[in-house]
């Protein structure tokens, strides 16, 4: 038995001792933080509520990349807002843009404008490059 394995199973052995005795144990925030993102937690459904509502009307201003569901720097769910760090409306976008929407928090993410890399559409070879989606060729979606 390796080391990694051996504390792997005293891990797990401790945690069962506990949840049997109904010890309350700390969960790393990491694991937190999974779980709201998940699709049915009701605070990551209250962020795509918000997100549906005013991701319309952000994309209509000029530094205004795109919306997301993340987290902020609390570590809440919360709506991302993409800005583009080269346009000249930057700076008064982001005066205007308030750190709840709805009652959510907003999280501002400066960034250069998104590019699809032609070179992720043709036919790789695994292990394919990084940002490629994948599938069948012959699947439906595709024709």
């Amino acid at each position: 038995m390796t080391r990694h394995d051996f504390l792997r199973k005293i891990t797990r052995s401790i945690l069962g001792l506990a949840i049997a005795f109904g010890i309350q144990t700390a969960v790393p925030a990491r694991a937190d933080s999974q779980a709201l993102l998940a699709l049915d937690h009701p605070e990551a459904q209250a962020v795509m509520a918000v997100q549906r509502a005013f991701t319309p009307e952000l994309m209509q201003l000029p530094a205004i990349l795109g919306t997301a569901i993340g987290l902020d720097d609390a570590g809440r769910a919360a709506l991302i807002i993409y800005v583009d760090n080269e346009s000249p409306a930057r700076a008064e976008i982001l005066d205007a843009i308030p750190s709840e929407l709805g009652h959510v928090p907003v999280k501002i993410e400066h960034t250069e404008k998104f590019v699809a890399f032609a070179s992720h559409t043709a036919k790789q070879a695994p292990p394919i490059q990084l940002g490629t989606s994948g599938g069948w060729s012959y699947d439906l979606a595709n024709g």
